[in-house]
């Protein structure tokens, strides 16, 4: 039979260990407590970026972060990966110091943008260039759109090894080139001979047109090495809108090339065609 010291000890001691397990608890609760938070500001910040659809890339970036301004991604390509079908998304490209090249972003895939509508400017700055790589493409389809360089001066290269005769394809839905400020075009590639090519039939009229309308404003060609540039090439074409501004070509107005039957450029200043 337990003597009273002995009793009093044992349950000395279950209450010592009642109180270990409890700060054991407590300590695996608070651990558990902060994962949660962990993980909630994680997800929180990937459902704020698809609720404001901005997202952000930076040549610093990572493609692990959430693509919001503060945790940048590092590719064009990621970004659109990550915008759902049917969403209208803006991918702001960071501006760095001028001349840095942290400011060139490259476009080495091709991106089919199904009905997702992607605004691709650049942010902080109008020293970005855009670098088309060989493989580098958007294509569009009805419902869907790609707007390149506005509002501010995003500069548009073609790397010299791109095999592409063009910088989309558009299957329906509409495509713009262009901003405020303007976007010139570097081209390096002798195989680039037009900016859009639209491959199905684009609507019945200049507005609100069934399945595409391309327009292009402020866009400077003057530093394409193409003589026979052609700025949208209709190969199963309806009517087409399209509008143009150069601040460094003078001379005619953007004219319609029946040979081609195709719209193109004759040192043009200002114009606005309508044609088919």
């Amino acid at each position: 039979m337990s003597t009273s010291a002995e009793l009093t000890a044992q349950i000395g001691a279950a209450v010592e260990e009642l109180n270990n397990a409890k700060n054991r608890f407590e300590a695996i609760r608070a651990d558990t407590d902060q994962k949660v938070r962990d993980l909630t500001g994680e997800v929180s910040a990937v459902i704020n970026s698809f609720l404001n659809l901005n997202i952000y890339v930076s040549v610093g970036g990572s493609d692990s972060n959430t693509g919001s301004v503060s945790s940048p991604l590092a590719t064009i390509a990621k970004a659109i990966s990550i915008i759902p079908e049917g969403a209208v998304a803006r991918i702001y490209l960071i501006s760095a110091a001028e001349g840095s090249a942290n400011n060139v972003y490259d476009v080495v895939n091709n991106h089919d943008l199904g009905s997702r509508h992607v605004l691709i400017a650049p942010r902080g700055g109008s020293n970005v260039t855009l670098r088309f790589m060989n493989g580098g493409l958007f294509n569009t389809r009805s419902g869907g759109s790609i707007k390149i360089g506005n509002p501010n001066t995003l500069t548009i290269e073609v790397h010299a090894s791109r095999q592409h005769d063009s910088l989309v394809n558009q299957y329906g839905g509409d495509v713009s080139f262009g901003g405020f400020y303007g976007t010139p075009l570097v081209n390096n590639s002798p195989h680039l001979k037009t900016l859009c090519k639209v491959n199905f039939h684009v609507g019945d009229n200049a507005f609100g047109s069934t399945f595409g309308r391309c327009s292009f404003m402020r866009f400077d060609l003057s530093q394409s090495t193409e003589t026979d540039f052609v700025l949208c090439d209709v190969v199963l074409g309806g009517m087409i809108f399209i509008s143009l501004y150069s601040v460094t070509l003078a001379g005619d107005m953007a004219i319609y090339n029946p040979a081609r039957r195709a719209l193109s450029i004759d040192n043009a200043n200002t114009g606005l065609i309508l044609t088919y």
